[in-house]
């Protein structure tokens, strides 16, 4: 039986790769997130609620990475700086509750997910195998770029593309993500077999997931209405990038 979960490449390894890698400006390619931005119905919703959703947002990445991650080293952000991380965002008391009843409740849920096993025919148990955090992905063809949250490879095998939520309905633009995330995480060299959006619980639960099949020229589609858009100077906003 396997810890909850370990990495299946050594982290030295890529270290001395990304010595050699100069990674591309990202000022020069568009963003998955924000090419998807003017579907995605945020720009009916107030500012200020949008922007404190992607701070609670950024927060749950941070605490979920560092679980997966770096669960030992306590110089990292991690669960036990929660309360620094939200404060960052909320320093009024009032606010400040809001946030932790939000905020632990997601980590919570992210744990459950983490602690899901399935059972065997030879009655072992299997976990999620992570590979280490992906870089940023890159096509320079198509000058566009993404990041998702993880990578791993489940009990058949299959490589599993992550990628957490924090909202409490399934966005449209999830899937039209996750295909573009697929898309670019092939061409970085991992052969894809799911994508897999896993949506936190604000009540600590087990998270819903959501399984998407790749559809890439529907998301380029929408990156050609985007470049459209942004040919007559709309500006757009990365606060999605964590909702």
């Amino acid at each position: 039986m396997h810890g909850l979960h370990e990495f299946v490449c050594d982290q030295d390894v890529k270290q001395n790769v990304k010595q050699l890698y100069k990674e591309p400006n990202i000022a020069n390619y568009d963003r998955v997130t924000e090419i998807l931005s003017p579907f995605s119905g945020l720009s009916q919703i107030d500012p200020d609620v949008v922007r404190n959703a992607g701070n609670r947002g950024s927060v749950v990445h941070k605490i979920a990475e560092s679980l997966v991650y770096h669960p030992f080293d306590l110089s990292r952000p991690g669960k036990f700086d929660m309360n620094d991380l939200i404060r960052a965002y909320a320093p009024t008391d009032k606010h400040f509750a809001k946030e932790i009843a939000l905020v632990k409740p997601m980590v919570e849920s992210f744990e459950a997910w983490l602690k899901i096993i399935e059972c065997m025919d030879d009655e072992s148990f299997t976990v999620r195998k992570f590979l280490p955090k992906p870089d940023r992905f890159y096509d320079n063809e198509l000058m566009i770029t993404g990041e998702c949250d993880f990578i791993y490879e489940d009990h058949m095998g299959r490589l599993v593309l992550a990628d957490l939520k924090t909202p409490t309905s399934e966005s449209s633009s999830w899937m039209l993500q996750g295909s573009a995330y697929s898309w670019l995480a092939k061409k970085a060299g991992y052969e894809i077999d799911i994508i897999e959006f896993v949506q936190l619980s604000r009540k600590g639960s087990s998270p819903k997931i959501y399984h998407y099949k790749e559809d890439f020229e529907l998301f380029r589609s929408h990156l050609n209405v985007y470049r459209y858009q942004k040919s007559l100077n709309v500006d757009f906003d990365h606060t999605i990038d964590y909702l």
